[in-house]
């Protein structure tokens, strides 16, 4: 599908039981922080969203395991 007109993520805000999410080539998408509350969320595809510039709200994806950020230009400053 095509999401390039997506570019907020706050009506996925609450989302507690969302285990995959595949945002790849939403380009309008600038911060995840809405995801904050995906406490099942196990795979998060963000490859390509070139607006992405901070990972605000992941950290508390505990079980987050599989994270693709290719081509996320914008993002600056990630630390282990």
């Amino acid at each position: 599908g095509d999401c390039r007109g997506i570019s907020s993520l706050e009506p996925l805000a609450g989302m507690r039981s969302l285990r995959e999410l595949w945002l790849g080539q939403c380009s309008r998408i600038a911060s995840v922080e809405p995801l904050a509350g995906a406490a099942s969320l196990e795979r998060l595809d963000l490859q390509f969203c070139s607006k992405l510039a901070s990972l605000e709200g992941l950290q508390h994806l505990r079980g987050l395991a599989w994270l693709d950020l290719a081509a996320c230009t914008s993002l600056a400053g990630l630390q282990p």
